[in-house]
């Protein structure tokens, strides 16, 4: 009578394999379990947190012929609106940079000034998220604004 085989072992090699393609799945499997968790989510009663995307430092010139330089930050929807935009940060930038371009030296230092130009980026900037299907900002704040002379 032949004696009962015994089940063979996989090689050594086979659990180093095994133990580093699980060790390079976890982060993927970690990231994917965060994902199902809303972490955007705010109590009754709370304020929401902005969340800030920083295009830069927009250059242009105004109708008039005036150089001007300014620095923007833009309140997206939540992190996933903050992430697409980022995504596309160069082509946003553009956006702001022909607002910024459509207004005369007297149109940004006028009574309206740099509350108009916000209110203006914001709508520009907001039309340009609609078509890429992105959730339109909260506000575009103007932080720094230089201009030159004629």
């Amino acid at each position: 009578m032949a004696a009962p085989s015994r089940p063979k072992k996989p090689p050594a090699s086979a659990w180093a394999v095994l133990f580093y393609i699980l060790l390079g799945a976890s982060p993927v499997v970690l990231v994917m379990a965060l994902a199902w968790f809303d972490f955007d989510s705010v109590a009754p009663g709370e304020v929401p947190k902005p969340v800030w995307v920083n295009p830069g430092t927009i250059r242009a010139t105004t109708t008039d012929g005036v150089p001007v330089k300014t620095k923007v930050a833009i309140d997206a929807a939540d992190t996933s609106a903050k992430l697409l935009m980022e995504r596309q940060l160069n082509q946003v930038g553009l956006v702001l940079q022909n607002s910024l371009a459509s207004k005369s030296r007297q149109q940004l230092t006028g009574p309206q000034g740099l509350s108009g130009l916000s209110s203006d980026m914001l709508t520009q900037l907001n039309g340009y998220l609609g078509q890429q299907d992105i959730a339109p900002a909260k506000a575009v704040v103007v932080q720094d604004f230089l201009i030159g002379s004629p």
